[in-house]
């Protein structure tokens, strides 16, 4: 009241009401703190070697920071995320795993790693397709 505006003024007269800048720069401020989010932890890799007689395995694995452990009581306990085997894996070691385990091999794997036993599969397969 009182104050002298000119046309086509359609703002709160300075000094009375907070501009539209600042209402805009709050709601922005308001946003902003909501969108902190909780750190995530930091997920330990536990790469299993207990069977694995290649050095160069454990050496990746510490060069990508992961941690390696060749306890053979973790290795039946289930306390790994990879399990690395130089051999072939049993079924029973595949029904063990919980969700979050890996393996670096699977079992019958060498029904197509071997040339002849791949071309066996592959011969057999072609019968039944």
């Amino acid at each position: 009241p009182g104050t002298a505006r000119a046309p086509g003024d359609v703002g709160p007269a300075a000094g009375h009401e907070p501009s539209v800048a600042n209402a805009v720069q709050a709601d922005t401020e308001g946003l902003k703190k909501k969108k902190k989010r909780k750190k995530k932890k930091e997920c330990r890799v536990v790469v299993n070697t207990t069977h694995c007689k290649y050095d160069v395995v454990r050496s990746c694995a510490a060069d990508m920071g992961w941690e390696w452990d060749d306890d053979p009581e973790n290795a039946e306990c289930g306390n790994f995320n990879f399990f690395w085997t130089d051999t072939s894996v049993s079924m029973e070691r595949v029904a063990r795993l919980k969700g979050y385990q890996r393996l670096n091999h699977f079992p019958s794997m060498h029904l197509i790693c071997r040339k002849v036993a791949l071309s066996h599969t592959m011969h057999r397969i072609k019968q039944v397709a």
